[in-house]
């Protein structure tokens, strides 16, 4: 009977459970954390980016540097050729594309007269499904989309042009990322995070000299063979590639 007498108390005991004030504030500090990194989400991949683009350009201005090249020139002359190697790119690949859209332009007649034999399109385009769409309603909504579609671009366009100028005045800042890591790392810290940053930007910075590598070595590749097999278009496929 005591057995059983205790067993009933204990199934009839509540459960208290405690949480202190420093587990309250630590999850609420966690949660505005999240809060503010979404909200500055693409900022942050525009840093991020900044920094491997510093990551894999300062060695070699370093290097020019050594051999008495003026740092800010050395830096200007390597975003020139980057722009130049670009821009070459973009006069390959535009002239195609517009050659492709007037050929696209050229056979439209044809294609509407295949897709108005079209027993399902007869059906589907026809005067009463017309008169019951809301034609201010659509504009509105396409405006709309359309206004939104521009912003977003805009924003775009300002985010790369942030990025090349912080990534280029960090690079003409001889160790720029070293010297912002100990501003912004606790002082018992700083030798820790500054070694890791800079390990970390010595990684980046290899890492993306190794893809450039491995696509130039690609590239070289398929351009060689698509020319020897007679190929159209061969260097933008190899571009593509």
């Amino acid at each position: 009977m005591n057995k059983e007498n205790k067993q009933k108390n204990n199934k009839n005991q509540e459960i208290t459970v405690h949480i202190s004030y420093t587990t309250l504030l630590r999850t609420a500090l966690i949660v505005l954390v999240i809060f503010f990194v979404y909200h500055i989400f693409d900022i942050i991949i525009t840093l991020f980016i900044s920094f491997i683009i510093v990551s894999t350009i300062s060695p070699l201005v370093d290097k020019l540097e050594d051999k008495k090249i003026p740092r800010i020139i050395s830096t200007i002359l390597i975003y020139i050729l980057f722009f130049f190697g670009f821009g070459y790119i973009l006069s390959l690949l535009i002239p195609i594309f517009i050659r492709q859209i007037d050929q696209f332009i050229n056979r439209v007649p044809e294609y509407a007269e295949t897709f108005s034999s079209s027993p399902f399109l007869k059906n589907f385009i026809n005067k009463e499904n017309f008169q019951n769409l809301d034609y201010q309603r659509i504009i509105t909504q396409n405006t709309a989309t359309l206004g939104g579609y521009i912003k977003n671009e805009a924003e775009r366009l300002i985010y790369i042009a942030v990025m090349f100028s912080l990534s280029f005045y960090m690079t003409i800042q001889k160790n720029a990322v070293k010297r912002l890591s100990q501003i912004l790392s606790p002082k018992p810290y700083e030798k820790y995070i500054t070694s890791l940053v800079l390990r970390i930007q010595n990684k980046m910075g290899k890492w993306l000299l190794g893809q450039l590598a491995l696509n130039l070595i690609i590239g070289s590749a398929v351009y060689v063979i698509l020319y020897f097999l007679q190929v159209p278009y061969a260097l933008i496929l190899a571009i593509i590639a």
